[in-house]
């Protein structure tokens, strides 16, 4: 082989390696759909949209967890949305875009968080399995990430919609009542294990889903301490829906202290219900979600922090 020829062949194969090198950075930094196990061993499949590995302070990049609500879809009404009239990009997306880590969740038995052997319908005990493996399994990849310096676990927000916000509800108030790890002798100085949901946004919230309910939850959530911010989106014209929607927005904002503004509802001019009001209407739905979760979860005053236990770990 001539020499021109070995330079030639080389070159090709340095740019062939260096076009798979961009391609495998891109594809890093691109939504990944990833397959976890619940607590009780149950698979759950869910999509990751990364915060770019060019971002700037990426390890304080607030995360938000996307549910999906009723439809046995799942998560790929999120994932595969169409961008609302005026935007290039879905909602996952266009958070994505912003500098927030996203994770769409296929909760059990929904979209591909299926296995051989699953009932077609929802036992009334699965929606608090959902609450109680499904979404600590969640939170488990969000701190392996964390950890990574991918992102701050602590400006965490949900998405729920009709029957997965009580699934929201229980896990934010567990999360609240988690313990730190018992590494310090000062309780200050002790390494936290929850208290990282900051914000929770509601689309047509039921208040019970099978053995689930969210009185309790509500109660936890409500108190000022807690610091948790809520809005409630309902259809100005989903007659279904608005009774809920308006009960958990009164229980929250009648513990509201005077000098803050935590918890909002909104009613866009719809009839859609969950996550139809998704793409219809953005500058009542979308625009009103964004500037929530820039004020309560982006703008939180929380810098990363190592969240292993000092002693073990």
């Amino acid at each position: 082989m001539s020499v021109s020829v070995t330079r030639f062949a080389w070159s090709s194969l340095s740019a062939a390696c260096a076009l798979l090198l961009v391609n495998a950075c891109l594809a890093a930094d691109g939504p990944e759909a990833q397959t976890l196990r619940a607590v009780d061993g149950h698979p759950l499949t869910i999509t990751y949209y990364p915060v770019s590995s060019k971002a700037g302070n990426r390890q304080d990049s607030p995360v938000v967890v996307l549910l999906h609500g009723s439809d046995q879809k799942g998560r790929i009404l999120w994932d595969k949305s169409a961008p609302a009239r005026g935007e290039e990009m879905n909602l996952a997306q266009s958070l994505n875009k912003d500098g927030y880590a996203v994770v769409t969740v296929d909760l059990r038995k929904f979209g591909d968080s299926k296995v051989a052997g699953d009932m077609a319908n929802i036992r009334p005990d699965d929606w608090e399995k959902m609450s109680s493996s499904d979404m600590f399994a969640v939170k488990q990849f969000l701190y392996d990430r964390h950890q990574e310096k991918q992102l701050n676990m602590n400006k965490m927000a949900i998405i729920a919609a009709g029957p997965t916000a009580p699934v929201a509800l229980n896990f934010a108030a567990a999360d609240l009542a988690m313990p730190p790890h018992d590494d310090a002798p000062v309780f200050e100085n002790k390494t936290p294990r929850g208290q990282d949901v900051r914000a929770i946004v509601l689309l047509s919230p039921e208040m019970s889903a099978g053995k689930l309910t969210s009185n309790r939850a509500l109660n936890v959530l409500r108190v000022p301490a807690a610091g948790i911010a809520m809005l409630v989106v309902v259809g100005a014209q989903d007659t279904a829906d608005k009774g809920n929607a308006k009960k958990v927005f009164e229980l929250m904002d009648k513990a509201q202290a005077k000098n803050e503004k935590r918890v909002y509802m909104v009613s866009p001019q719809l009839r859609d219900r969950e996550l139809g009001l998704i793409g219809k209407a953005p500058d009542q739905v979308e625009v009103p979600i964004r500037n929530f979760l820039n004020k309560h979860v982006k703008e939180y005053p929380s810098a990363w922090r190592d969240r292993k236990n000092k002693v073990t770990g």
